[in-house]
């Protein structure tokens, strides 16, 4: 028998290892260790608790049993250090087993667990020995934890911590990439819409064999939605007095910064060759217009810092006030030409009062 029981606990180390590497979420990650545990002991109740950001509550984040799952729905959570095992353990760190929970004085009589005859909670840490919660296991019997047992969750929760720092830090990291991604988008379509105005250019329209630069947007069928989804617009002949007609999006790593619109007097669709055509023109058009758009940038900064410079050399090479307020006016007024520069010193008489 405890040749199996051994067996039991070295079979639950692995699944528990098996579920954190094959788990990144945390809310899916705790739950599916505490039915890990429990299934394995044959323990009544496993719960793991995580702190607050102050450290000022432990909170029940993962249970596997009925009274586990009644007390997540009211969002239970533990006052650090002032409130049962699990306090004590949020707020010293160090383990605490009650072998016999009625003899214990820090146990909380907990009524969604009536049945808790022994409890051991585990502090589990971050790199460098940080709290950030507790391992709760709980048993009908009395005595239920042998010096085995301890071992075993003992490195159970040093398990536990590392998956919850992982974890943790892949939404972290998750976060931060979907954070970057909205910026970069945000960027990318109005960087295009500057550049457009920049260049006094709407698009290009093609009929027959002659082309035209347009300088305002026309209206397009389906733009709007197509702008907004980035799907396919499609009129057919049969429910367009003007022929068959198509929309699809310009898109540029997933941000769509423009519209092609075909159109056809004829009633035809458009097969899938030469959607493929389309597709692949239109994209390496978008990845050349974007390769512009960024030397033209880079050019206007190059060209911004080096007139900066050069003003700040100019104005540099004076000591006197007047020299350097008469030189700064007219490098001022030469950057920007047509406007009136004036540069007023403030001025205050021995009251503070400005004259």
């Amino acid at each position: 028998e405890k040749i199996e029981r051994r067996a039991r606990q070295f079979a639950t180390i692995s699944e528990v290892s098996r579920v954190i590497n094959q788990t990144q979420s945390l809310q899916d990650l705790l739950p599916q260790i505490t039915q890990a545990i429990s299934q394995q002991f044959d323990f009544y109740h496993v719960g793991i608790f995580l702190l607050d950001a102050n450290k000022e509550f432990a909170i029940l984040a993962a249970a596997n049993s009925d009274g586990g799952q009644r007390m997540l729905n009211r969002n239970h959570k533990l006052k650090v250090g002032q409130v049962g095992i699990v306090g004590n353990v949020a707020s010293t760190a160090l383990p605490r087993i009650a072998l016999d929970t009625g003899a214990d004085a820090v146990y909380f009589n907990n009524p969604d667990l009536p049945e808790t005859h022994s409890e051991m909670a585990l502090p589990l840490f971050r790199a460098g020995r940080e709290i950030i919660g507790v391992l709760d296991v709980q048993s009908t019997q009395v005595n239920a934890f042998g010096s085995e047992d301890i071992q075993i969750l003992s490195t159970l929760a040093e398990q536990v911590s590392v998956a919850i720092s992982n974890a943790r830090l892949y939404e972290e990291t998750q976060k931060a990439l979907v954070e970057s991604e909205m910026v970069y988008r945000t960027e990318l379509r109005s960087g295009w819409q500057k550049f457009a105005r920049t260049l006094n250019l709407a698009g290009i329209r093609r009929r027959a064999t002659r082309s035209v630069l347009l300088s305002e947007p026309l209206d397009i069928p389906g733009v709007d939605s197509v702008s907004r989804t980035g799907n396919i617009y499609e009129v057919k002949a049969e429910n367009n007095r003007k022929g068959s007609q198509i929309t699809l999006p310009v898109k540029l790593r997933g941000e769509v910064v423009g519209v092609l619109s075909l159109s056809s007097d004829e009633n035809r669709e458009w097969n899938a060759d030469e959607m493929d055509i389309i597709n692949a023109i239109v994209e390496r058009a978008a990845l050349s217009i974007e390769s512009s758009r960024l030397l033209s940038e880079s050019q206007k900064q190059a060209a911004k810092e080096r007139a900066i410079g050069e003003i700040a050399a100019k104005v540099s090479s004076f000591t006197t006030r007047d020299n350097i307020l008469q030189t700064a006016v007219a490098e001022i007024g030469r950057a920007l030409p047509g406007t009136e520069v004036i540069i007023q010193l403030e001025h205050r008489n021995g009251k503070g009062n400005q004259t």
